[in-house]
């Protein structure tokens, strides 16, 4: 894992004092630095930016700095002074105490370096299960769940292919345009779920539960719903889609942009 610290103290200053997130956020010690000048190499990198798309966050620099024992580590940075820990260390210690943590990843499992089958045009390190844990030092035998998040609409921002992938105009016309939140670019949509795709990240991830975002942007009829028996036929046969085809429970729904928009379902013995 990669820290701009810039970024993070910007980011603590400008949420609500109330959550106190400032004494609640902690960065692990050994994280590398992520420095103005890593953002302004990959912005005037031409590969990365006219061929990769990348979003000149300064992440990919950071990491190959890292790799090359060349970086700068949280620990090393004043500024951080009181936001480091030793992470690894307390997340092992709360789950043998049997606490539960919950480790969120980003970006998506065919932007993995390692795995894509679309390099270059992907991201600078692994998005699977077993990588988030181990990015974090988690002992793998306290993963009890895995709940891979599955676009009703995948969407993918920068360079690469994108299977049934949308024309802006249609986007439009449906009012389902999407923007990143890192660099507010918009990001292309599909028109539905590539399958082939999908089996190969169930594959790679073993999830115990799917999580399905984005509903309402394949009908919009659901926004802002918040029980079940409002689920509309479109959306509710997808749901049993994913189910019966991998035998794996659909138990979080979104249907719109808020928090509040998260439904959680009930559980389904599925045989």
């Amino acid at each position: 894992m990669a820290v701009d610290p810039q970024l993070l103290l910007k980011e603590l200053d400008g949420l609500d004092p109330c959550f106190n997130l400032a004494e609640r956020t902690r960065v692990d010690y050994r994280c590398p630095v992520i420095l103005p000048e890593y953002r302004r190499r990959e912005a005037e990198n031409p590969h990365l930016r006219d061929t990769v798309g990348t979003v000149g966050s300064g992440t990919g620099v950071a990491q190959s700095e890292f790799a090359l024992r060349r970086a700068r580590q949280a620990r090393d940075l004043p500024e951080l002074v009181g936001l480091t820990a030793d992470v690894a260390s307390e997340l092992n210690t709360a789950c043998a105490a049997g606490e539960t943590v919950i480790i969120e990843g980003s970006q998506g499992t065919h932007l993995s370096l390692a795995l894509t089958r679309d390099y270059p045009y992907c991201t600078s390190g692994n998005c699977t299960a077993v990588a988030l844990a181990d990015d974090v030092g988690l002992n793998w035998q306290h993963i009890d769940e895995v709940v891979l998040v599955i676009k009703a609409l995948p969407s993918r921002v920068g360079e690469g292919p994108l299977p049934h992938q949308l024309e802006p105009t249609q986007e439009d016309a449906r009012g389902i345009a999407e923007y990143g939140v890192a660099t507010g670019r918009r990001r292309r949509k599909a028109g539905a779920i590539s399958w082939p795709h999908l089996e190969e990240s169930v594959m790679l991830n073993g999830p115990t539960q799917f999580a399905l975002t984005f509903c309402d942007h394949l009908d919009a009829r659901v926004r802002g719903i918040r029980r079940e028996e409002e689920i509309t036929d479109t959306v509710g046969q997808l749901i049993a889609q994913l189910e019966q085809r991998f035998s794996i429970p659909v138990t979080l729904c979104d249907c719109g942009p808020l928090f509040e928009d998260m439904m959680a379902l009930e559980p389904r013995v599925l045989i």
